[in-house]
């Protein structure tokens, strides 16, 4: 075999490898994309109480400075 022909042959080798990975690929982002996520979910629970956290922090604010005024004062 010449050098021509053994180029064309590892030109054809190396194609039909980056197909492979290529049909991999998809096949494991439709693999993906068939299952649901958990980021779905996340952004389904935050839809449902879009306020939740802020309503927690200041809950979080508010216990914090009442407890700081329920202690006696050092003067």
């Amino acid at each position: 075999m010449n050098s021509y022909t053994m180029h064309q042959v590892g030109r054809a080798r190396q194609h039909e490898r980056i197909a492979s990975a290529h049909r991999a690929y998809d096949a494991k982002q439709a693999r993906a994309n068939a299952r649901p996520s958990r980021a779905s979910h996340t952004t389904d629970v935050r839809r449902q109480h879009p306020l939740t956290w802020l309503r927690n922090t200041i809950g979080g604010i508010a216990a914090h400075l009442t407890a700081r005024t329920a202690q006696p004062s050092h003067h």
